[in-house]
């Protein structure tokens, strides 16, 4: 009797602790592409920052982000590190010479917040407010426009509703009978 009272008492304690634990995750915020603009001549770089008005399913942030001091440096035939500026919920392109060839390019901001709702509701606070995304050949050695491209994701963990904890003396209360019990068995065994 006096293991399964505390085995109980162990259980419910090991409940109320875990009940807060966060779990970590990603939310994805855009995307970095490698398109064709005008085949044969102009390829473009696009930076989507798909949240709030242009958050659609799979990007779920519905604040407006703002992608602060972002930057795009990409490898290739002609290397080159461009400052983007201040990128809100909307669409940016670098373009390059259709005759140029890419190895990878890296995009790289500042978000705005760190604290995110999300469409279901829920909020997402991520770990960090640096935000870094590479975009790498998907085949081959180069970049192919229209055909690379890579999620703009940051990682950090659902944020879930507190519940406030109960006073001391309820934790008592609700601990009164199994103490009870436990004098019981301790007189009945002397």
């Amino acid at each position: 009797m006096m293991r399964i009272l505390l085995g109980s008492l162990f259980a419910i304690c090991f409940l109320a602790t875990s009940a807060n634990c966060a779990r970590a995750d990603s939310v994805n915020l855009g995307t970095l592409s490698f398109d064709p603009f005008f085949p044969g001549l102009i390829d473009a770089f696009t930076v989507n920052n798909s949240t709030g008005a242009f958050s659609v399913p799979g990007f779920p942030v519905i604040d407006n982000v703002v992608f602060t001091g972002a930057t795009l440096a990409y490898t290739g035939s002609v290397p080159a590190n461009q400052a983007l500026g201040d990128l809100g919920p909307s669409g940016s392109q670098t373009f390059v010479l259709d005759s140029d060839t890419f190895s990878s390019a890296t995009f790289q901001a500042v978000l705005s917040a760190t604290l995110f709702t999300l469409a279901d509701g829920t909020h997402f606070q991520a770990d960090s407010n640096t935000v870094t995304t590479t975009l790498s050949p998907s085949n081959g050695a180069n970049l192919i426009p229209g055909v690379d491209f890579a999620p703009i994701a940051i990682s950090g963990s659902f944020v879930t509703a507190q519940v406030p904890e109960p006073p001391t003396w309820l934790l008592l209360v609700g601990m009164a009978p199994f103490l009870i019990l436990l004098r019981r068995m301790i007189f009945r065994q002397a």
